[in-house]
């Protein structure tokens, strides 16, 4: 054996460097295999852009228009087209909820007009004109039970009157249908509606007469619990210059014809077209309006 401390020295030494080296160069030969080390950066990492899976807003939105309903087995007047049964238009919700159709409140609508609301492809309001009891004891249990929402233009004068053949709402029932959140209770003039379309009523005054009839209808319903009408219905779908004039006056952002036709974005909120449902009409008939209504 040898004894030589000078070769004892090297055979360290050597040891020594070969042991520091091995790792040196294992982390230069990683660094080769993964390609040069990107620089660090105290930047945040760039945010991915969030793609919307949004469907797109609904293009057109039917609103339907009822009036009274009476139970079949009831005797009709065939010569009355605005009265349909309630199993009709139970048949026409019904197919409405199982369709997944979406009644949005006035506001959703109103902003859907303006472009700042979106509304799902599948939209559709449901307006009654005049008040008449049966939207109560009739059409809100169905609505109740199909989930759908609803709106009734009332007549003040006509608030709480009993008739032979037909009543309308009182004052009470409409506070009731207005507090379940589902009915909107809305202006169909205080006493400017009139007897018949030859009747002008509202579309013969001049626009102060009009602003004041408003006034007095809002007044009773802000004595009763319930905020000012802001949306109208045209009695018999007459308008008038006077008439636009004094609704835009009173604050009034939006109001309903009886012209038939969808309502779309390019609507005007004073003038949107109605579709009005007439007896016998199936869910066959009822999906064609939803799409086309004819006139």
């Amino acid at each position: 054996m040898s004894c030589d401390p000078l070769r004892k020295g090297e055979n360290s030494l050597s040891r020594r460097i070969s042991s520091r080296l091995v790792p040196l160069l294992l982390v230069f030969f990683l660094i080769s295999c993964m390609g040069e080390v990107p620089p660090v950066s105290d930047e945040p990492p760039p945010v991915k852009p969030v793609i919307s899976e949004e469907p797109p807003s609904a293009s057109q939105v039917p609103v339907l228009l009822y009036h009274h309903l009476v139970p079949a087995i009831e005797e009709q007047d065939e010569s009355n087209t605005a009265v349909i049964s309630v199993e009709d238009f139970a048949e026409q919700m019904a197919w409405l909820a199982e369709n997944e159709y979406y009644t949005p409140t006035l506001e959703e609508f109103c902003g859907w007009l303006a472009g700042e609301t979106w509304l799902p492809e599948k939209s559709v309001l449901i307006t009654f004109d005049d008040g008449y009891d049966s939207v109560g004891k009739h059409a809100f249990p169905v609505l109740q039970q199909c989930g759908l929402r609803a709106t009734v233009f009332v007549i003040g004068t006509s608030i709480g009157r009993v008739g032979a053949t037909r009543s309308s709402l009182g004052w009470n029932d409409l506070k009731a249908l207005y507090d379940t959140g589902l009915m909107e209770v809305q202006s169909h003039t205080f006493d400017g509606h009139g007897k018949t379309p030859e009747d002008m009523g509202f579309a013969s005054w001049d626009t102060e007469r009009i602003r004041a009839d408003l006034d007095r209808l809002g007044q009773l319903f802000v004595e009763h619990g319930m905020d000012r009408p802001w949306a109208f219905a045209y009695p018999f779908g007459v308008v008038s210059p006077a008439l636009l004039q004094a609704l835009s006056e009173s604050g009034f952002r939006l109001a309903f014809t009886t012209e038939p036709g969808l309502a779309t974005p390019d609507s005007d909120p004073l003038l949107v077209p109605r579709i009005a449902i007439w007896p016998g009409t199936d869910p066959q008939k009822l999906a064609q309006l939803l799409s086309k209504p004819s006139r």
